[in-house]
């Protein structure tokens, strides 16, 4: 298994990335609201977006592993996603994912603590937007899906569970609260944009990025202004 943070590291540089998280929007995902530029899936949002015949060059970031994750060569059980082979899994997080899906010929391995200067427990959203910054080489980032960081508002806060095509609040929903304003501060002086489609609605991406976010399926041209104070 090979370290992510070498094999990938200034593979994209000056792209944007995309983060694509399990937010209930993810509902309503198509391939229209995607430009140019890598597509990082947090958990098994890799499961929705594999199937949008998307050209971009997809990751699929998956960190906590299933409930047998601690036994070499396992069948993993719930909670993890066998992408396409030609979809490289990253697993971060020792002791959690690193043996998991190990029937995937493209397994990467990311040290989070060493290579990205994090300290665990960390979210995956706040991995996959250090791994585009600081080792892809990405100056842009477009939040998909990732509906949390717009606010903590129920609606903000539930998400999508593709194994049974249910939208809830999660158990543990206070991590977002929790990591909405890391993110934001992550992201602060870096352009960056949010997409949350809407049922019979095809988002509009804008052509040029402030360095605040702006809400793509809110309203048009609409400023995060929370994102822009940070």
């Amino acid at each position: 298994m090979f370290d992510a943070a070498k094999v990938m590291r200034g593979k994209h540089f000056g792209e944007t990335a995309w983060i694509v998280g399990l937010g209930a929007s993810i509902k309503y995902l198509t391939a229209e609201p995607f430009d140019s530029g890598p597509i990082i899936t947090l958990n098994s949002a890799i499961k929705i977006v594999q199937d949008l015949g998307l050209p971009n060059k997809i990751y699929s970031l998956q960190k906590d592993g299933c409930e047998k994750r601690d036994l070499p060569g396992h069948q993993c059980a719930e909670g993890m996603i066998y992408p396409r082979n030609d979809i490289p899994v990253i697993l971060p997080r020792r002791g959690y994912g690193e043996l998991c899906l190990n029937e995937h010929p493209n397994r990467l391995w990311l040290d989070y603590v060493k290579s990205l200067d994090l300290r665990p427990p960390e979210m995956s959203v706040r991995i996959a937007v250090a791994l585009a910054l600081s080792v892809m080489g990405c100056t842009r980032i477009a939040f998909v899906c990732c509906d949390s960081l717009l606010g903590d508002k129920p609606g903000n806060l539930r998400r999508y569970y593709p194994e049974t095509s249910k939208v809830a609040l999660p158990p543990a929903y206070g991590n977002y609260i929790r990591v909405r304003p890391l993110v934001l501060k992550d992201v602060r002086r870096v352009p960056h944009f949010y997409v949350t489609p809407k049922k019979g609605r095809v988002d509009k991406v804008p052509k040029s990025l402030p360095i605040a976010g702006e809400i793509v399926g809110i309203s048009d041209c609409l400023l995060n202004r929370e994102a822009e104070r940070t």
